[in-house]
């Protein structure tokens, strides 16, 4: 099995203070702050904020596609894959963002393996016996990644990406359900209020 840390690049997030331009002839960018708020479904939901910054500080964490975001302070564990609409944004405090080093592994099966119940007491069981109940970089780091074949990988994508679409299908027919109670609510009162 491989270490994360080898797999990829492992970003900490930084307070935005950190970032914010100290010069007053640096050049400045108005940027999007993915934040642990924004991390939970599988791609990150806004409202995003917003941030002035260093674009020379804030260069290294700038977010790319596929990067997946991680709250290091959520249990169970969740993980957002950046999409390209996100790409640029800023990693946000108290969020990790990681970058696979080579396309040898898929962000959707990887995010998939992090959230998993068969890995939330290998994540947990890192984080224990640490003084801040935050998951460090270096805690995820170790977390031991199975090797997979690609086809495999992308099963794991396919049924990923095939859950998020039936989820929001399932979320807009719950709406349409709704609307048809409510009309038939409407349609009811009218009609008794007419007797």
């Amino acid at each position: 099995m491989q270490r994360l840390g080898t797999l990829a690049e492992l970003i900490q997030g930084q307070s935005l203070s950190t970032l914010r331009p100290r010069r007053t002839e640096e050049s400045v960018a108005t940027l999007s702050v993915i934040s642990t708020a924004n991390i939970g479904d599988l791609f990150p939901t806004g409202p995003f904020k917003e941030a002035v910054v260093s674009t020379t500080s804030a260069e290294r964490y700038r977010l790319e596609a596929s990067d997946i975001v991680v709250p290091q302070s959520r249990r169970p564990l969740e993980a957002s894959i950046v999409g390209d609409e996100h790409a640029g944004f800023l990693v946000g405090p108290n969020v990790a963002a990681i970058r696979l080093k080579a396309a040898e592994f898929d962000p959707f099966a990887l995010a998939a393996i992090l959230t998993s119940a068969p890995y939330r007491p290998i994540v947990e069981q890192l984080s224990a016996g640490s003084a801040a109940k935050n998951i460090s970089l270096t805690h995820l780091a170790g977390v031991p990644i199975p090797p997979m074949e690609p086809a495999l990988q992308q099963r794991i994508r396919d049924f990923v990406l095939l859950g998020h679409q039936l989820s929001y299908e399932v979320g807009a027919w719950q709406q349409a359900i709704e609307k048809l109670v409510d009309q038939a609510i409407e349609q009811q009162v009218k009609a008794t209020s007419h007797d």
